[in-house]
């Protein structure tokens, strides 16, 4: 878990996985999304942050954001 917290950043699959690590990578990255997409408050502060549905890349603030309103994986 330290290595996650502390991380410079990483991919949504990245992410996705350490929330969903028994899913296929397709459909945790789907539901990651649509989590996102139904914490309205979550959605609004990652697309302040630069985040958008086709972005790969998150930011080290992305993950502390998503983070913060989903829990820790």
């Amino acid at each position: 878990m330290e290595k996650i917290v502390s991380c410079k950043g990483c991919t949504k699959r990245e992410l996705a996985h350490w929330y969903l690590p028994d899913s296929p990578i397709k459909s945790a990255e789907k539901t990651l999304r649509e989590w996102i997409r139904r914490c309205k408050e979550l959605e609004r502060i990652l697309e302040e942050e630069g985040y958008n549905i086709h972005c790969v890349y998150l930011t080290p603030r992305q993950v502390q954001l998503i983070m913060h309103y989903l829990g820790k994986p």
